[in-house]
């Protein structure tokens, strides 16, 4: 389903559930992420189409949200993890600021972080800019050294560092996160009292 078919389907559904009177504040559209780099012509415009139909439809049905299995977009690379991490991160780097709201995804490598090379050859096949794209990720991922996803600062964060600031990194960058604390306070308990509740305006 392309761009048109897309914005088609969530504006009937939009005017339909106005005439019903139900809260579109309530109401979740999910533009349906595809897989990329699948050597199918028709599916490489498939994210773009997704990120420009998030956007009409944050303009045109107020109120709504708009969501996305992004584990979708990478399914061609599995088994290659660093590379499926990138082009999460590369995608939701666009997606976000086009209206998407929430997202299906394992924790992202943050966009800032990526490596530069890894980071443009994702760039040129989420935004179609080169129909080699997917050829230059896989040449990539076929590499015997292991790419280098993140920086060095982006790796496992200190024991040192406070609980509270391990917890974060760990959600944040996607970073293991060694549970040794002496908190009174129960585990899930702590979780939310030193992350969600505190933190609850990261993204």
């Amino acid at each position: 389903v392309g761009y048109d078919r897309k914005i088609a389907i969530a504006a009937r559904a939009y005017h339909l559930i106005q005439e019903s009177g139900f809260p579109v504040a309530d109401v979740v559209f999910d533009p349906g992420v595809l897989a990329l780099g699948t050597g199918i012509p028709k599916h490489d415009s498939s994210a773009v189409d997704v990120i420009s139909a998030c956007q009409w439809i944050h303009e045109h049905c107020p109120e709504t949200h708009l969501v996305g299995g992004i584990s979708n977009l990478s399914f061609s690379f599995r088994g290659k993890n660093q590379i499926r991490a990138a082009l999460h991160s590369v995608f939701l780097q666009h997606a976000v600021p086009a209206g998407m709201t929430m997202a299906i995804v394992n924790p992202a490598v943050p966009y800032d972080s990526l490596d530069p090379a890894l980071r443009d050859v994702c760039e040129d096949l989420i935004l179609c800019r080169d129909p080699h794209a997917a050829d230059r990720l896989v040449e990539m991922g076929s590499r015997s050294d292991p790419i280098e996803t993140i920086s060095l600062q982006h790796n496992e964060i200190s024991r040192s560092v406070p609980i509270e600031e391990r917890i974060r990194n760990a959600v944040i960058h996607g970073n293991r996160l060694a549970h040794n604390t002496k908190k009174e306070e129960p585990w899930p308990l702590f979780l939310l009292t030193a992350l969600f509740f505190t933190e609850r305006k990261v993204h």
